[in-house]
């Protein structure tokens, strides 16, 4: 039998046996069957540490426009436009006529932003808007949050039993919410020893390659992150 356990942080688990211990703020879960499917949280909970890392992304959305503003725009349709660069900016426009901008990603921690910092982005992201739309006034940014994304090496996905009852599945990579649901409803027939053609597909992928250890893999990723935001610099 399984359970689905949602909106409670997990702080740690261990294995005893036949057992998995989850233990939580406010009690302990045991099972014998466990999923992890924490996705940018992998690392922090243990689960293949040496083979995926968290990415931290925000983004912004406006108020809803005006007739006025709207229509300087040209009226458009719902849209959506995603980068040529791994680092340029994701845009939206809503069916509401709201914009939304995604135009960083970086390494940063990722239980919590302070609202400091999250100011700080979002002011890249009004720098997006006002670029794309230099007829739009400059305090229209309504809202901003952050979320995190898991990365992996070679841009391969995590799909394994890990043990004889633990089962991981993550590191879509920011290939979106898709490839999520179909690798969760996948390793959710993996565990009950269902045999599907989209599982053959997905083990039949590469697996995730091995990451050095810190404090070389931060410096890596840094470093990356740099190079591939002067090459996306003109899609900010």
């Amino acid at each position: 039998m399984f359970f689905l356990y949602e909106n409670s942080c997990l702080l740690n688990w261990s294995k005893n046996k036949d057992f998995i211990s989850c233990n939580f703020k406010n009690g302990v879960v045991k099972t014998k069957n466990i999923i992890f499917a924490t996705n940018g949280f992998l690392k922090s909970l243990g689960i293949k540490s040496n083979y995926n890392f968290p990415i931290t992304l925000t983004a912004s959305m406006t108020r809803k426009l005006s007739d006025e503003e709207f229509k300087s725009i040209g009226e458009p349709k719902e849209w959506g436009v995603l980068p040529v660069r791994p680092m340029g900016a994701t845009i939206r426009m809503t069916k509401d006529r709201r914009i939304l901008i995604r135009n960083t990603a970086e390494v940063h921690s990722p239980f919590s932003m302070s609202k400091s910092i999250l100011q700080k982005r979002s002011i890249n992201q009004q720098i997006g808007i006002q670029k794309r739309f230099p007829q739009l006034p400059n305090n229209i940014i309504k809202s901003s949050w952050s979320g995190i994304v898991s990365r992996t090496r070679n841009s391969s996905q995590i799909f394994e039993k890990i043990d004889s009852n633990i089962y991981a599945v993550g590191c879509y990579n920011g290939s979106g919410i898709g490839v999520g649901t179909l690798f969760g409803e996948q390793i959710a027939f993996k565990a009950i020893n269902e045999k599907t053609n989209e599982i053959k597909t997905i083990e039949a992928r590469n697996k995730p390659t091995w990451l050095p250890p810190q404090p070389f893999l931060n410096l890596g990723i840094k470093t990356r992150l740099i190079y591939e935001r002067l090459r996306a610099r003109s899609e900010i």
